[in-house]
């Protein structure tokens, strides 16, 4: 039941952050590609982005605790778009 209730939430929230980040355009720096840290420049400000560990520094992240469900706020969309989408099918077939 929780599953069901949640999910409308989950499923507005990660709509809301595709499009802030085509909104935003944030531009975007790899600190150290290896381990998939970036940092993503806004008119609000810079935020660090750790795709490795699924976090963001910004405040939207870490008060709608979005790590507690696995979620990501616009600044990691808009990171992971700088992925090719090779690179991330051998992540994929890696972590299988």
């Amino acid at each position: 039941i929780l599953h069901e209730d949640l999910r409308p939430w989950v499923e507005e929230t990660m709509l809301n952050s595709v499009l802030l980040a085509e909104k935003e355009q944030g531009r975007v720096a790899a600190i150290d590609v290896a381990a998939k840290k970036y940092v993503v420049s806004t008119n609000a400000g810079d935020v660090e982005v750790n795709l490795e560990d699924g976090t963001c520094n910004c405040e939207r992240f870490n008060e709608g605790c979005f790590a507690s469900f696995g979620l990501a706020c616009e600044h990691m969309v808009r990171a992971a778009d700088t992925i090719s989408p090779f690179e991330r099918l051998t992540r994929a077939l890696k972590n299988k």
